[in-house]
């Protein structure tokens, strides 16, 4: 149970963490197509 938790956590930053991956990259694409 505890390994499971722990997956968990570990999965809702790695969620988190691609989230805001996706966002920036989102942001950065729209001011190079802006720019270009």
């Amino acid at each position: 149970v505890e390994g499971l938790a722990f997956i968990a956590g570990v999965d809702l930053i790695m969620d988190m963490a691609r989230t805001a991956f996706n966002v920036v990259g989102n942001a950065l694409a729209v001011l190079v197509i802006i720019k270009w």
